[in-house]
C-alpha cells in the first residue's frame, strides 16, 4: 500500500497508525497539556493522544547559588506543536469532506439560482 506521498506502508496497521496519528493533531486540545491547577504535566504523563501533537520541548532552569545551595528561581518551557490545519486538511481529505470541485460546484449553483434554475 502507498500512500499519496509514495511512502510504501507495510500494512494497514500502519495506515490506521497514519490516521490515528493525524487525527490526534488535527483534535489536540491544548489545555490537555496542563493539570486543573495549570501547571504543565511532565512530558511522562502526557497521554499518548497529547504528546503526538507535540513536536518538541525545551525546558530552561535558571538556578541561584546561596549558602543553602542551588535554588531554582525560574523555569522557561517552549513547545512546539504540530500544524493542526495541515493535520484537519489531510484528515478532510481523506474523509472527503472537501471534494476538489466543490468550489466550482457551489459557484454553479449560484449562477443557476440567479438565472431561476436550481436553488442553493
Amino acid at each position: 500500500m502507498d500512500t499519496d506521498a509514495g511512502i510504501p506502508l507495510e500494512n494497514e496497521h500502519d495506515a490506521d497508525q497514519v490516521l490515528h496519528e493525524a487525527a490526534a493533531i488535527a483534535l489536540f486540545d491544548i489545555r490537555d497539556l496542563f493539570r486543573a491547577d495549570g501547571t504543565l504535566l511532565p512530558v511522562h504523563e502526557l497521554p499518548t493522544k497529547v504528546a503526538a501533537a507535540v513536536v518538541s520541548m525545551e525546558i530552561n532552569e535558571y538556578f541561584s547559588r546561596g549558602e543553602d545551595g542551588q535554588q531554582l528561581i525560574r523555569r522557561t518551557v517552549k513547545i512546539e506543536l504540530a500544524d493542526k490545519m495541515k493535520a484537519l486538511e489531510l484528515l478532510g481529505r481523506r474523509l472527503n469532506l472537501f471534494p476538489e470541485n466543490a468550489h466550482g460546484v457551489v459557484q454553479q449553483v449560484r449562477k443557476d439560482s440567479t438565472k431561476g434554475g436550481a436553488t442553493p
